[in-house]
């Protein structure tokens, strides 16, 4: 086969001059992810953190902590702040009134929830 980029019209001798592209190409991407690391490095030291708080480890919170963990963890620091270390999911809660559900299954426990995402939890009660 020929190869076009840099010997123009000659014939390929075998596996020396395709271990060379290919060790080329791995010189080059590998140049190219060196580059990337310092410019997002760079970045990330000239933008300062967000900090995020959610009051209430409510369902409603525990949706939103899902979802900023997903899409913003890297830009912002998010904590979860609640007085108690459990939260009951509403939307089953007339399930366990009527005996389809145990408490547990509509129990949804906070730290391991936050510990999952990587986010910062404080049990604690909120002040004014």
């Amino acid at each position: 086969f020929f190869f076009s980029s840099r010997r123009r019209h000659t014939r390929c001798s075998g596996v020396s001059w395709a271990r060379r592209c290919v060790q080329e190409t791995v010189f080059k991407m590998n140049r190219l992810v060196n580059r990337f690391k310092h410019f997002s490095s760079q970045l990330q030291r000239a933008q300062p953190k967000k900090n995020i708080v959610l009051i209430g480890g409510g369902h409603a919170n525990c949706l939103v902590l899902k979802e900023l963990a997903t899409k913003v963890h890297e830009q912002a620091k998010i904590t979860l702040i609640s007085e108690n270390s459990y939260s009951f999911y509403s939307g089953m809660l007339p399930g366990c009134i009527s005996g389809i559900y145990k408490p547990d299954d509509i129990t949804i426990f906070l730290e391991p929830v936050s510990r999952y995402f990587g986010i910062d939890y404080a049990f604690t009660p909120v002040q004014r």
